[in-house]
C-alpha cells in the first residue's frame, strides 16, 4: 500500500450539491422520506462533466409512542465510478418538552442522518449536540500528479450549533466541529486504488439561513 504524505495532488475542492428533502405522513403513525441529491465535486480544474455523483436516500419510519418515532432509512448513490449503498437508524424522541433526539435532515454541518440532540430553551432558540460519519469523493484535474484520478475522503464529525428564529419563517445557525480520524485515499481514473494517508483533526465552521413557509 503506498503512502501519499508529501504529494501535494491538488490546491482546493469545490463541492456544490442541491439536495430536495421530501417527507409523507399518511396518518398519525408512519412517516416516509425520499431524499434526491446531486453534487459536483471537483478539485480546482477538474471538469464539471467528470465531477458528477448523485444518488437517493429513503427511509420509512413509526410512531411507536407519541414521543417516540423509529425506522430505517437506506441509500444508493454513483459517487464517480463507484455505487454504494448504506443503511442508518431513523429516530425521533421528544425526551421532554425542550430536548430531543433525532436524526438531523435538515440543512446543517454534517448533511443528512447521524444523530442530535437538541435543546429548545424558547421558541426562538435551539441548540444542538451531533455527529455523523462522512465519506465523499472528488475528480481531480488533468495537470495533477494522478491526471484526471479521484480522492476520497472519510472522517467522523462531531459538532454543535446554535440557532436564532428571525421572525416567522427564518432560522439563522451558527455551527462548528471537528473531522476526526480522517484518511485520504487516492485512485487512478479508472477508480483503481493507488495508496492512502491519515490526516489530522481540522476544525471547521458555518453558517446556515433556513427558510420554511
Amino acid at each position: 500500500m503506498q503512502r501519499l504524505a508529501g504529494i501535494d495532488l491538488w490546491d482546493e475542492i469545490y463541492r456544490p450539491g442541491l439536495s430536495v428533502p421530501v417527507f409523507y405522513m399518511p396518518g398519525n403513525q408512519w412517516r416516509f422520506g425520499l431524499i434526491p441529491s446531486v453534487e459536483i465535486a471537483g478539485a480546482t480544474g477538474a471538469e464539471a462533466g467528470e465531477s458528477l455523483s448523485y444518488g437517493t436516500a429513503l427511509m420509512a419510519a413509526y410512531a411507536i409512542t407519541p414521543s417516540l418515532t423509529l425506522g430505517l432509512g437506506g441509500g444508493v448513490f454513483e459517487r464517480l465510478g463507484q455505487t454504494e449503498g448504506y443503511l442508518f437508524p431513523v429516530v425521533d424522541w421528544k425526551i421532554g418538552d425542550q430536548l430531543q433526539l433525532t436524526n438531523p435532515f435538515e440543512a446543517g454541518p454534517v448533511g443528512p442522518a447521524g444523530l442530535e440532540l437538541t435543546y429548545r430553551p424558547n421558541e426562538n432558540w435551539v441548540l444542538g449536540l451531533g455527529g455523523a460519519y462522512r465519506s465523499y469523493r472528488f475528480r481531480l484535474d488533468d495537470s495533477s500528479t494522478v491526471a484526471d484520478g479521484i480522492g476520497q475522503v472519510d472522517f467522523w464529525a462531531p459538532f454543535a450549533r446554535v440557532g436564532r428564529r428571525i421572525g416567522k419563517h427564518l432560522l439563522l445557525e451558527l455551527n462548528g466541529g471537528a473531522t476526526i480520524d480522517g484518511k485520504i485515499i487516492i485512485e487512478d481514473r479508472n477508480a483503481r486504488h493507488i495508496g492512502e494517508t491519515g490526516y489530522d483533526t481540522a476544525p471547521f465552521f458555518g453558517l446556515t439561513l433556513q427558510a420554511k413557509f
